[in-house]
């Protein structure tokens, strides 16, 4: 990030600031909207916070105007006014694309200005790659900036944007439509509302030079999209082509239509690469109209283009029908390379486990290890004493769903072995979903997650364990609590959860713990259906409740 900061202060000649996640900056920035900082500042800032995203200060101080489009509604309205052959800098963000322009004095930052489209300049700034936002998705060039040098804002989206201070109304489907309606300019501000519908209708729809070209070139576009045929299409522009003062080229009205078509083509071919991007994200089933959703298809012609992709796709092989429901398709997960399994690295783990499990048995590294309690069984009580135990041996995180800081403190200070101060080492997190996303994933991090809650949708319990699972790849360890119902052998979402745990112990009132599953190496005879009688002293201790024997095999009265 550094790297990359100090690379567009000194090669573009940006003033840069430090960004937090929440799009927020580090610092008081308002000294940067007019002066740039020295490379000794970014180097200060970035040592301080290593990990901040990357701000441009727009408006003159760094030659920069930006317009900012939230989604791909917002890229094709700023599309209507730009033309092919223009290369300026875009940045794709999380949400949507920036697009660079030189710096041009006269426009204010305004939201909305144009649809889903916002304008940053003098006072505002952007944020640019490689930054990632709070949910880790990246920005990135589209048009890089190292090899495409900035453009000047064509005149008629300068003219748009420059009025964007007077209207909020004013949209990319207000200038497509017939802008001497005089209902879209009415109230108090009805004068400078007219002012700025004479500059775009001068603009916009001007059939004599200068203006002729961009009108053709837009009602061509329009046109294509709407799906008319290529031959009527001809003839329409034709007839305002020979009422143009001057007349318009027979040959030139020729290329305006061949460009249109090719613009539509490129489109098609962008939702071809969008639908393969989404469908390499995505598991499972998918549908067209997911599809319609995640790339922000609203046209006829679009989504007649999203319905072709997917045919294609199933052509290929990547996508089949599941035959349930119209527009919905099962992704074929076609690769399954194989591996040199005889040189795999096969490494257990040394973890303490209560009621002397780690004496019994071998865990693998990238493990889970799960514990269906029924209430009263004493879940939190057990995934304590495993953050104790192995706070010096492992980096210890305690992931809870049900407690907050100062109850978690309370809990653990009931320990008499231990104080609080001793017990540092144990990182302590207030969570209740989306584990996968947070847990840690190194050699020595333990996750402690107290508990998996779920309450509705059980059978999501499997699902939920096996992404966590996916997560670790071989590292680390979890050990996750979920709920059990005091009449049932397994926890929450049946014997599906015991899937990817390669340990699985059922806890019940009255202090009785049986070994579910154990898919590993043992020491002594098979463990499963084993049972161990343990009770909870103080809310913290664990002791074994029989005398000899702890671990035994349960007998059968019939």
């Amino acid at each position: 990030m550094l790297k990359a900061a100090l690379w567009y202060l000194e090669q573009m000649n940006f003033s840069i600031i430090p960004i937090k996640k929440n799009k927020r900056p580090f610092i008081k920035w308002t000294e940067y909207q007019t002066t740039k900082p020295t490379v000794k500042q970014v180097r200060q800032w970035w040592e301080k916070w290593p990990h901040a995203n990357i701000g441009i200060v727009t408006g003159a101080v760094s030659g920069i105007n930006v317009v900012d489009c939230d989604s791909e509604t917002g890229k094709e309205a700023i599309n209507e006014f730009l033309p092919d052959t223009l290369l300026t800098p875009i940045s794709k963000t999380p949400k949507g694309w920036h697009y660079y322009f030189k710096y041009q004095p006269g426009l204010s930052n305004g939201v909305r200005i144009i649809t889903d489209c916002d304008l940053r300049t003098d006072g505002g700034y952007v944020i640019a790659p490689p930054s990632k936002n709070g949910n880790g998705k990246g920005y990135d060039w589209d048009l890089k900036i190292k090899k495409n040098p900035l453009e000047v804002m064509p005149e008629m989206l300068y003219d748009i944007l420059g009025q964007g201070g007077l209207t909020s109304e004013l949209s990319s489907e207000h200038i497509k439509k017939d802008v001497s309606s005089s209902d879209i300019y009415v109230g108090s501000e009805g004068e400078r509302r007219n002012n700025l519908q004479q500059k775009v209708t001068n603009r916009n729809i001007s059939f004599s030079e200068p203006g002729r070209d961009d009108t053709l070139f837009h009602l061509a576009n329009h046109l294509v999209k709407s799906g008319m045929p290529q031959t009527t299409i001809e003839k329409y522009l034709t007839f305002f082509g020979q009422n143009c003062n001057p007349p318009f080229p027979k040959k030139d009205l020729e290329i305006k239509i061949q460009s249109a078509f090719q613009r539509l083509k490129k489109r098609n071919f962008g939702l071809m690469d969008e639908i393969r991007k989404l469908i390499s994200v995505t598991s499972g089933n998918i549908s067209v109209t997911y599809a319609y959703q995640a790339v922000t298809s609203v046209t006829k012609n679009e989504k007649a283009a999203v319905r072709m992709a997917f045919k294609r796709l199933t052509d290929e092989g990547l996508l089949e029908k599941t035959g349930r429901k119209a527009g919905e398709y099962r992704i074929i997960d076609g690769e399954c390379e194989p591996e040199n399994w005889q040189d795999a690295k096969v490494s257990n783990v040394k973890v303490w486990l209560p009621f002397e499990l780690d004496t019994m048995l071998d865990i693998p590294a990238g493990s889970v290890i799960l514990f269906a309690g029924s209430q009263d069984a004493g879940k939190s009580a057990i995934m304590m004493n495993i953050a104790k135990e192995n706070r010096h041996e492992w980096n210890a995180h305690y992931f809870s769903s049900e407690l907050h800081s100062a109850s978690f403190k309370n809990r653990m200070s009931k320990f008499e072995d231990v104080t609080v101060d001793m017990l540092s080492d144990i990182k302590f997190y207030p969570r209740g979903h989306g584990f996968q996303d947070v847990i840690k994933t190194g050699e020595k991090d333990l996750n402690i997650i107290d508990y998996l809650e779920v309450h509705d949708q059980f059978y999501k319990v499997a699902e939920y364990l096996d992404q966590i699972y996916r997560k670790l790849n071989g590292k680390g360890l979890a050990i996750v609590a979920i709920q059990k119902d005091p009449h049932k052998e397994y926890g929450r979402g049946g014997s599906f959860v015991e899937e990817k745990p390669v340990l699985s112990i059922a806890l019940d009132r009255g202090g009785i713990a049986t070994i579910n599953k154990f898919k590993g190496e043992w020491y002594g005879s098979n463990p499963r259906g084993k049972q161990y009688n343990y009770k909870i002293v103080n809310g913290s201790k664990l002791k074994p409740a029989r005398v000899g024997e702890h671990w035994h095999t349960p007998i059968n009265i019939k």
